[in-house]
């Protein structure tokens, strides 16, 4: 998938130019957009996900450096080129201290700015595959592996994906449908980056975000497994009898357990398996209770019928064994 810029520049004529090479297969074939203002640019930014911003120093209302210091605030990892045409060692050192990847001085030539992309957006690259790859080595990666093949096992999914926001897998069970799966995760990858944006907003570093997409032919969910990785899931949408709170009930143990191996941390006391009977009859109970919650709004049974007739119990060993219960819950 192309990279998005975004270039703020005033003048319609320079932002037309620079739109029309770098969106041209010789200048990179980027996905490129433009504005005329900082607070546009801003509002985009807020907006949309992009990989590069390029603004001038010089617009009305909020000027380049305004734009580039508050990027810092909601963007921290947006790469940035400053152009100008009213360059000065003080310009320049304000730059640096923004953080600024590159520095054009107008005129400059449409080779130069392509190179100057080239190079952050290749740096950005290489600076994201450094902080995602967690560096496992091979017992990690056969945990990691061993735990989605039974959560892909446990909720019949067609498959199981760990994978960072550029859309490559880390570890994968089972086998994907018949789509782009680099494409489908890097759109679920840039929803939990929007999700992630919105628990910073409501100061929520801890929130479990879960996004659901329930297709005609396929049911996919996708949670955050860390800072930098996502989970997710694909079931077939024919012949699935799986409910949303079963998933998110075995997704949510499968995180917290994920978590613990990308972080080395010892992960938490294991429950006792139950055996298959079991855990047939633990979850015909689940589905039973979670049938008896969607009717409670309905009107009470007819005369006759017993309330207790629609209540579901699950013992204690059995939602413990379904992660319904933590340790400390006792």
């Amino acid at each position: 998938m192309a990279e998005r810029i975004l270039i703020a520049e005033d003048e319609s004529r320079v932002a037309q130019t620079l739109c029309r090479a770098l969106s041209l297969p010789e200048g990179g074939n980027y996905h490129v957009e433009s504005c005329g203002s900082g607070e546009e640019a801003l509002a985009l930014l807020r907006e949309t996900r992009f990989d590069l911003l390029i603004t001038d120093l010089r617009m009305p209302g909020m000027n380049g450096f305004e734009l580039l210091h508050k990027c810092q605030s909601i963007r921290p990892d947006l790469r940035r080129i400053l152009i100008t045409a009213y360059g000065s060692p003080y310009i320049e050192e304000k730059a640096d201290q923004l953080g600024v990847d590159a520095y054009l001085a107008k005129p400059f030539s449409i080779k130069s700015l392509v190179q100057a992309v080239q190079n952050t957006l290749n740096d950005k690259k290489r600076c994201d595959a450094r902080r995602q790859n967690p560096g496992l080595d091979a017992e990690v990666h056969q945990a990691l592996q061993s735990r989605m093949d039974r959560l892909c096992d446990d909720i019949g999914a067609r498959a199981v994906l760990l994978h960072d926001h550029t859309g490559d897998a880390l570890v994968e069970s089972g086998q994907g449908g018949e789509f782009d799966r680099k494409a489908f995760l890097v759109a679920q990858g840039h929803t939990m980056a929007a999700a992630s944006a919105l628990s910073q907003v409501l100061g929520e570093q801890d929130a479990f975000d879960l996004h659901l997409h329930e297709g005609t032919k396929y049911e996919t969910y996708t949670a955050r497994a860390n800072a930098q990785l996502f989970l997710t899931v694909i079931l077939d949408k024919e012949g699935n009898n799986s409910r949303i709170g079963i998933v998110w009930l075995y997704l949510r143990r499968a995180i917290t357990d994920l978590g613990g191996l990308l972080s080395n941390e010892p992960p938490p006391a294991a429950v006792q398996p139950m055996d298959a009977a079991e855990h047939r009859a633990a979850l015909q109970a689940l589905e039973e209770a979670l049938q008896s919650a969607d009717a409670a709004s309905e009107p009470a049974p007819p005369r006759g019928v017993s309330a207790d007739d629609h209540k579901a119990v699950i013992s204690y060993e059995q939602a413990k064994a379904l992660g319904l219960l933590r340790e400390d819950d006792t």
